[in-house]
């Protein structure tokens, strides 16, 4: 039992750090219909929200980090480079 806690510990610790490495093309995914995610100032939920995004919106995901146990993704919209942002990375699929 101790032998898988410590298993699971050591996992979670090295997909966190893969998970605030990561770079890439994204795309949202998972919205509710009818919801936007939203793009926000900072990493967290008492940022300023910026603009919602609807599903399948493509971004540039940049570096994502752990802020109270909820991953943060620091993202840029393809379509308007300039449009940055961070949003919450359980909405984001590879691409």
């Amino acid at each position: 039992m101790m032998r898988r806690s410590i298993l699971a510990i050591i996992f979670l610790i090295l997909i966190s750090g893969c998970a605030n490495t990561l770079t890439g093309n994204a795309v949202v995914a998972g919205v509710g219909e009818g919801d936007l995610l939203k793009l926000r100032s900072g990493p967290g939920f008492n940022h300023r929200i910026i603009i919602g995004l609807p599903n399948d919106t493509s971004l540039r995901q940049d570096r994502c980090v752990n802020v109270e146990k909820h991953l943060w993704c620091r993202v840029s919209l393809l379509s308007s480079p300039r449009m940055t942002g961070y949003v919450s990375a359980r909405y984001l699929v590879a691409r």
